[in-house]
């Protein structure tokens, strides 16, 4: 899970990655100069990943009601990665 957070003049971003089995995260700060600007960074961020995650679902949900409708093949396996 992706996480965006402010505090007053930082955005702080965690990332809870799994990798130990456990729910430790790694943060990433970043500072900006005022609390608006920090707000406005941390919106359009969780906006943005939301956005593409809209846009994924979208596209293997249309790949699975083509492949339904055609009567192929149950896809079972998904490769992708996210681009910086």
């Amino acid at each position: 899970m992706i996480k965006f957070l402010r505090n007053e003049k930082t955005v702080k971003i965690e990332i809870e990655h799994g990798i130990f089995g456990n729910e430790n995260i790694f943060e990433l700060d970043i500072h900006q100069s005022f609390d608006y600007q920090a707000e406005l960074l941390r919106k359009q961020l969780n906006e943005n990943m939301n956005r593409h995650l809209k846009q994924l679902k979208e596209k293997y949900y249309n790949e699975g009601w083509k492949h339904a409708k055609a009567k192929t093949r149950k896809r079972t396996s998904f490769f992708g990665d996210w681009k910086f």
